[in-house]
């Protein structure tokens, strides 16, 4: 996960809405050729998986960060993103 301003993270919580968005993901493959740059696509294994892997491309200076999933996965993300922007300095937009 190297920092890049033409970078989109997407973190997937594949068991959200009882499996559905691993079941239905590939349906969306396609709009992710049409985003400019490079995109990264992770899956989370575990509860508080979404947090850590936000913190780290956060730190890792990734500018874009999408949260695929339900509330908690959502909640996730949002807290590693500010947990991030404490250590760095940098607070998310």
């Amino acid at each position: 996960m190297d920092g890049s301003a033409d970078k989109t993270v997407i973190i997937i919580n594949p068991r959200a809405a009882n499996g559905r968005v691993a079941r239905h993901w590939s349906r969306y493959q396609g709009l992710l050729e049409r985003l400019p740059g490079q995109v990264e696509i992770l899956w989370t294994e575990a509860p508080g998986a979404a947090c850590s892997l936000a913190r780290q491309v956060a730190l890792a200076g990734v500018d874009l960060v999408v949260g695929v999933g339900g509330d908690g996965t959502l909640h996730e993300v949002v807290n590693g993103l500010m947990s991030a922007g404490q250590e760095n300095g940098r607070r998310p937009a």
